[in-house]
């Protein structure tokens, strides 16, 4: 028998004392597993996290948007998700010339797809 396969079986028999494993239906056993080994994720965590990251300057505005994408998946902004994002992408720009560009526009008038594509453009 493998290690982790040994090491799982006596986790799972500890997670069930009093009981013993058998006594236990299959979805009653997943639930036990999955609650011990499913990583709880803060959303306050992920949005500090998310709010305080910037730009680097080595980073590619693709990537840049890329970035705060990835960091707002367990954010649980919902259906501000796509505003949040498109504020976060340009508070966070490093480049003075893009930013400079950002502000001229009416935010209420521009999408996440409006204020990437200006940022894109400002780079050629």
């Amino acid at each position: 028998m493998c290690k982790r396969k040994q090491a799982t079986q006596l986790d799972l028999r500890d997670l069930c004392l009093p009981d013993v494993p058998s006594t236990k239906t299959y979805k009653e056993l997943c639930k036990i597993l999955c609650n011990q080994y499913t990583q709880t994720v803060s959303t306050f965590n992920e949005r500090i996290n998310f709010y305080e990251a910037r730009q680097e300057q080595s980073e590619s505005v693709n990537l840049w948007f890329a970035r705060k994408e990835k960091l707002a998946v367990n954010c649980n902004f919902g259906s501000d998700l796509k505003n949040i994002l498109k504020y976060k992408f340009v508070t966070g720009i490093c480049r003075e010339k893009i930013l400079d560009r950002m502000c001229e526009e009416d935010p209420s008038k521009k999408t996440l797809e409006d204020v990437l594509d200006i940022a894109i453009k400002k780079l050629r």
